[in-house]
């Protein structure tokens, strides 16, 4: 199955693409879509959405990814071989997230992203994610997006917050001074 097969099928059964990667799942868990078509779909499903967390929780994204191995959008992506230094944008609580960007820029879009939608303040964190952590590695959105098993991001690894975005100006304040 290819994208256009698996798009098709969301239509004709009026499946919308936040619901996509709940029945990418659903197949996956049943043994109903063949293994090599599973990792083709499985980051296609990842971005049909904004917020792939509205379908399938962190643990189950986890799961799949793993069982996969490395998964890529593009044919030039190799796994990485050394730790990467990534970034992410997001609200209190929720450093230790999937999606992550080697793009310090499309991090601090998140974060003011946060502060449009919910008027709270915004963070930028990094951490530096050893290789075996990186799940899959994504281009298609234009956000330099990597899937990290958050489970990993402990001790070295663990995200430390670099900036908080002000919900006043949506300016950003390094931590440290300035």
């Amino acid at each position: 199955m290819d994208l256009a097969e698996f798009e098709k099928y969301l239509r004709d059964h009026n499946v919308d693409s936040s619901e996509a990667s709940h029945t990418l799942r659903e197949w996956w868990m049943n043994g109903e879509i063949a293994a090599e078509d599973f990792k083709r779909l499985l980051p296609m499903a990842w971005i049909m959405t904004d917020r792939p967390l509205a379908g399938v929780g962190t643990r189950q994204w986890v799961e799949m990814f793993k069982s996969t191995g490395f998964v890529t959008d593009n044919e030039w992506s190799t796994p990485p071989t050394e730790p990467l230094t990534l970034y992410r944008g997001h609200g209190l609580g929720r450093m230790r997230g999937l999606a992550w960007t080697n793009n310090r820029n499309i991090a601090l879009r998140f974060a003011r992203r946060h502060i449009q939608s919910t008027g709270q303040p915004g963070f930028l964190s990094a951490a530096r994610v050893p290789p075996h952590a990186v799940l899959a590695m994504l281009a298609n959105r234009t956000e330099s997006e990597f899937v990290v098993n958050p489970n990993c991001l402990r001790g070295a690894a663990s995200p430390q917050i670099i900036e908080i975005v002000s919900s006043e100006d949506h300016l950003s304040e390094p931590i440290g001074g300035g």
